[in-house]
């Protein structure tokens, strides 16, 4: 069963609505929107962990929120930065 990032595209599952989010998927859904989502290879260092550095801000907002974390942005009006992003997952 694929985890896959939605970030092509809207892809509908159980009458839900995922963009910008994380989603598993049977392999058979996997196959039909296959060219709306990206697979989750997460960049994983030595010890099997994830390296936040080396995600996008993309892939680490969609983690945040995820995660239930808010983030507050300290960039230009109050936008959020891929530090702050950072900062608030560790």
């Amino acid at each position: 069963m694929p985890k896959v990032y939605v970030d092509k595209g809207t892809v509908i599952k159980d009458g839900n609505a995922y963009f910008n989010q994380y989603l598993e998927l049977s392999d058979a859904e996997y196959e039909n929107v296959k060219d709306l989502v990206t697979l989750d290879v997460a960049i994983k260092n030595d010890n099997g962990s994830v390296v936040l550095e080396d995600l996008t801000k993309a892939e680490l907002e969609a983690l945040a929120k995820d995660k239930g974390i808010e983030v507050v942005g300290t960039g230009k009006d109050g936008s959020v930065l891929k530090d702050d992003l950072l900062e608030a997952l560790k």
